[in-house]
């Protein structure tokens, strides 16, 4: 093996190792709002306190919201369901990432150690009697004929 082989063969891992970092930092982005959002949400409850560090204290700290077995709910719908929910609520296509935005702002809870853009990119793309892909990271929601009903001539 040439001096040249391995130099591109270290580019490309690299350049991998570049992508792989890019994605794990915008996941830890979208984790760290969701942890802010989070304790927002809990100091507003009614007798909710929180320390210098942002962490609940006290008899509240607790009582967290219960996550139901099996799948994942937002007011009693699965994933692709909280996923139609948001698309149809914005309108026009959107991100993958700015879906679960949408959703850990709404509420929405996982079991999931990986978080919900996983599930949410899952749901994207196997659903594709709901979702299409605009291009690549942005869906939109395909019209059923409940939304758009055929004129009748």
């Amino acid at each position: 093996m040439n001096s040249s082989v391995k130099v591109e063969l270290f580019d490309e891992m690299i350049a991998d190792s570049r992508q792989r970092l890019a994605g794990l930092k915008s996941e830890a982005e979208l984790e760290e709002k969701y942890l802010h959002d989070l304790i927002r949400r809990r100091s507003e409850l009614p007798g909710a306190t929180i320390n210098q560090n942002a962490e609940p204290v006290g008899p509240a700290a607790d009582n967290g919201a219960v996550v139901p077995e099996g799948n994942q709910y937002i007011t009693g719908h699965t994933v692709p369901e909280a996923v139609r929910e948001v698309l149809e609520k914005h309108g026009k296509a959107m991100r993958a990432r700015d879906v679960v935005l949408a959703l850990t702002s709404a509420g929405f809870k996982t079991e999931s150690k990986r978080g919900l853009l996983p599930g949410v990119l899952s749901a994207l793309n196997r659903r594709e009697d709901l979702f299409k892909k605009v291009r690549r990271g942005v869906y939109k929601l395909i019209a059923t004929p409940q939304q758009n009903p055929e004129p009748t001539k």
